[in-house]
């Protein structure tokens, strides 16, 4: 969650803004968006399949908007 409320609903965050709010090393933000990737919550970009921990701080992810309504209810139902 802390993740995506650091993505926001639109505004999207580099990486390098990711590992600053966050308290992820480079390689455990990594997996994590990975994951969020395949699943589809999460987009880069420019749009990129592969990421290397070396490109994380420069790439731009965001919340895919297809899912934005979806995540935000289920945030506001665990808090």
């Amino acid at each position: 969650m802390s993740v995506v409320r650091a993505l926001g609903f639109g505004t999207g965050a580099t990486g390098k803004e990711l590992l600053e709010v966050t308290s992820f090393e480079e390689q455990d933000l990594l997996e994590l968006l990975f994951g969020m990737m395949n699943a589809g919550f999460v987009v880069t970009t420019p749009y990129l399949l592969d990421i290397s921990l070396e490109q994380i701080q420069e790439v731009n992810f965001e919340v895919n908007p297809a899912y934005a309504r979806q995540i935000r209810q289920t945030m506001i139902k665990k808090v």
